[in-house]
């Protein structure tokens, strides 16, 4: 058996090489090692709050709306009525409206109302926000719904809107027509 001062110098030096490199490299590989962890993870999902107020204090899913009171088939429409959307969500919001049923009329002293030709108008403004609006027929806003342009309404933000009906020409006959309590739903949809 040759002992290790007996080899050929070349197969010496590279064994020696060998073993030096490997050394180096097992050394190296546990000097540059690390780990770091993270624990207690958790996951919650943004939050979508709409809240509605008419007098800006007291905020709500529901609170009692307003008498529209004063539009003129074809000519002025009812005085504005002033209400404020709050997002105290986490998430921006954008917003829809619908009516969930359309109004009864009560025509004087008896006739029709044509609901295509009585516009509901929205017009909000908050600051972080910016300015949205919405015009829309209630027969469409029954039917289909309708999308509040402008937006999102941001979280935290509370956004200042007035309200107000007006009737085209021809919207009804008969000297004068009331409706019964109709439900505007506002919704959001987070972004």
């Amino acid at each position: 058996m040759k002992t290790f001062r007996n080899m050929n110098p070349v197969l010496r030096a590279t064994g020696v090489i060998g073993t030096v490199a490997a050394l180096v490299t097992g050394v190296t590989f546990a000097a540059l090692s690390s780990s770091a962890t993270l624990t207690a993870n958790t996951i919650a999902s943004a939050t979508a709050d709409l809240q509605v107020s008419t007098d800006n204090i007291s905020f709500g899913v529901s609170k009692p709306g307003f008498a529209f009171n004063g539009a003129v088939p074809g000519g002025a429409a009812s005085p504005n009525k002033t209400f404020y959307l709050k997002n105290n969500g986490t998430s921006n919001l954008n917003l829809s409206l619908v009516l969930p049923a359309l109004p009864t009329w009560t025509v004087l002293p008896s006739g029709s109302v044509t609901d295509t030709l009585v516009s509901l108008n929205i017009t909000c403004t908050s600051g972080l926000s910016g300015a949205f609006s919405l015009t829309d027929n209630i027969n469409h806003l029954f039917n289909v719904g309708s999308v509040v342009t402008g937006g999102p309404l941001q979280p935290t933000d509370t956004a200042t809107c007035t309200a107000n009906v007006s009737m085209g020409a021809g919207a009804f006959t008969g000297t004068g027509a009331t409706s019964s309590n109709f439900v505007l739903t506002f919704t959001g949809a987070g972004v």
